[in-house]
């Protein structure tokens, strides 16, 4: 990785790479600032390979106790690359029931997360990492591939669930990445665009559709696979950017993920034994002295 874009990924929280604009600059912004980011686009444009690079660049940056994650892809095929990562909060969920259960928890997460926060007077997760460096609390990272199948399973109850988890989730530092291929109004519903203010059209079947993604047509315009429009309300209103994403090869992610696994292996093995050793030390007899110092044997 250039060290350009290694610069811009240490000074951010949870970086993003979105790749290169249409002047050869890289675009890298920070999740943190962004809260949430939608994707639509037909199959096999680049919204999985975008997925796995948000997954391996906060990967990277994060060990399995400072940042988890929560894969839903009921079919298991966009993010099956990560299953074993150490960083899961949980196995990838293999049907939109469990799917929908899993961002159950998620939500009894949140409000676990409100009422520490505001026991502890701490504003957002950062003041209260800063002010309890030893019981801080993770970053959650929400990534739903094929998300049109969950909200089927239960429309109502996913409408409701999103938003809900949504609201006021940034400061507790729980970000959302959806991205489906099934393009319509009825989920990409305004209540549900509401909760973004970033949005990635990747090429899409008609200019309708690149309109129901990011308020403006152009995505059906759209050739190569990675090349997407952004749209980033708060960065500025009214701006799209045409920008060429990153690809990560399946061999490099695969490696990634073993070498991961065999530090949280080796931690676990190291923490094992510290304990266990601790253990057979609390199990000694005390020493006991006599009155002229030397120790008395136990028989």
């Amino acid at each position: 990785m250039q060290e350009k874009i290694q610069r811009m990924i240490d000074r951010m929280i949870l970086p993003v790479i979105f790749g290169m604009d249409d002047k050869g600059n890289y675009v890298v912004e920070d999740l943190r600032n962004l809260g949430h980011i939608l994707i639509g686009g037909c199959t096999g444009t680049g919204k999985s390979a975008f997925n796995q690079t948000v997954i391996y660049i906060l990967a990277q940056k994060y060990n399995h106790k400072e940042l988890k994650f929560l894969l839903l892809d009921s079919k298991i095929t966009g993010l099956c690359d990560y299953e074993k990562l150490p960083h899961l909060m949980s196995d990838i969920p293999e049907n939109p029931e469990k799917c929908l259960s899993e961002l159950g928890k998620v939500l009894k997460e949140k409000n676990r997360r409100t009422e520490k926060l505001r026991i502890t007077e701490c504003n957002d997760i950062a003041l209260y990492n800063k002010r309890f460096p030893n019981n801080k609390i993770s970053y959650l990272v929400i990534i739903i591939d094929t998300f049109c199948d969950i909200a089927y399973r239960d429309m109502a109850r996913f409408k409701n669930i999103i938003p809900d988890i949504m609201n006021d989730s940034v400061r507790l530092g729980i970000h959302f990445v959806m991205c489906d291929s099934r393009i319509s109004s009825e989920i990409y519903s305004d209540k549900i665009k509401g909760c973004f203010s970033c949005r990635i059209a990747f090429q899409t079947a008609t200019a309708d559709q690149s309109e129901i993604i990011i308020d403006e047509s152009g995505a059906e315009k759209l050739n190569d696979h990675g090349e997407m429009l952004v749209f980033n309300k708060d960065r500025a209103i009214g701006r799209i950017e045409h920008i060429k994403s990153l690809f990560i090869s399946p061999e490099v992610i695969e490696e990634f993920v073993k070498r991961k696994s065999k530090n949280r292996l080796n931690q676990t093995l190291d923490s094992s034994f510290k304990e266990e050793t601790a253990k057979k030390t609390n199990l000694r007899p005390p020493v006991r002295y006599c009155s002229s110092g030397s120790i008395v044997k136990e028989n």
